[in-house]
């Protein structure tokens, strides 16, 4: 071999050597900034992750912690319904006794008074009979003129007495009738209202409490 091919031999090594040296050098350039990318592309997954994992985390506290305000919210607003009806009920209890005790009142004084028109009646007929007993015992030793006009006015007196505790008799058992009819009336008016009125203060508590869910 000539030294002239020696020569180009030795340049073609050097020149192999070299491009060998710089694709190795290419490829471990290469091969670095792949593994940034590869780091890179691994760091902003786990970082998209952790951030989404951190927004799941924080909706579920707010979602459970809106569940518990109104979980809290509903419970408070039905004790305070439940409440208010136990007050209602109360309310309409006590108004129902006291239209009972005013009736019971009502009609004890009707009857009273009824036993005091008969004990006026009795009287007076007790009042009747000692006159006629008496006007009896005046006829024996009367004539005949005077028995005739005796009878006659104790005939006239016994039906004016039992004309009159009749009509007071007919006029208290009307007007007892009507003070019962009267009272019963008064009471169902009474008991209406009050459940009338109960029933709009629950309804009104209900669409209040619909109205906070």
């Amino acid at each position: 071999m000539s030294s002239s091919q020696r020569e180009n031999s030795r340049q073609l090594e050097e020149v192999k050597a070299e491009h060998e040296q710089k694709m190795a050098k290419l490829r471990a350039e290469q091969k670095k900034e792949e593994d940034s990318l590869r780091n890179s592309g691994d760091a902003v997954v786990n970082h998209i992750r952790k951030s989404t994992e951190e927004k799941i985390e924080s909706a579920r506290a707010q979602a459970d912690a809106k569940i518990n305000r109104e979980d809290s919210s509903l419970q408070k607003s039905y004790t305070t319904l439940k409440k208010r009806a136990a007050q209602q009920n109360e309310t309409l209890s006590a108004d129902i006794n006291e239209s009972k005790d005013r009736a019971d009142e009502s009609i004890a004084s009707t009857r009273r008074r009824e036993n005091q028109t008969l004990e006026q009646s009795q009287s007076k007929l007790k009042e009747f009979l000692g006159k006629q007993k008496e006007l009896r015992d005046k006829a024996q030793s009367s004539s005949g003129e005077e028995i005739k006009e005796i009878k006659q006015k104790t005939n006239e007196e016994r039906r004016k007495t039992v004309a009159e505790s009749n009509s007071e008799l007919r006029e208290l058992e009307v007007k007892n009738k009507e003070r019962t009819e009267e009272v019963k009336t008064q009471n169902r008016q009474t008991y209406n209202e009050a459940k009338a009125q109960a029933d709009r203060r629950i309804a009104e508590l209900r669409r209040e409490n619909e109205a906070k869910l």
